[in-house]
């Protein structure tokens, strides 16, 4: 029985939470309000239409896409880049 409780205890201790993915549309109301609830841009229209706002894309799902690059591919990887020769390291 402490085997069993155990091992219960120690499988709820080990499990992790899932990522959920926000929705990437939201319903701005006249006052501001954002309502993201919407998978499709259509859909948001469709809940407007009528109402006062308007449908914008969710700021949380525009930075969950990861970060970009800032100087492009690295050496080699460019159809113009054999990398036989090395680029100059930039200070930003």
């Amino acid at each position: 029985m402490r085997r069993l409780i155990a091992s219960v205890f120690f499988m709820i201790l080990s499990a992790t939470p899932g990522l959920a993915k926000p929705y990437p549309w939201c319903a701005r109301t006249g006052g501001g309000n954002l309502d993201c609830n919407f998978v499709t841009l259509e859909q948001c229209q469709a809940t407007m239409s009528g109402l006062i706002g308007d449908c914008v894309q969710n700021p949380r799902a525009l930075f969950t896409q990861g970060p970009r690059t800032r100087n492009g591919p690295p050496p080699g990887a460019g159809w113009q880049d054999d990398g036989s020769r090395r680029r100059p390291k930039q200070n930003w």
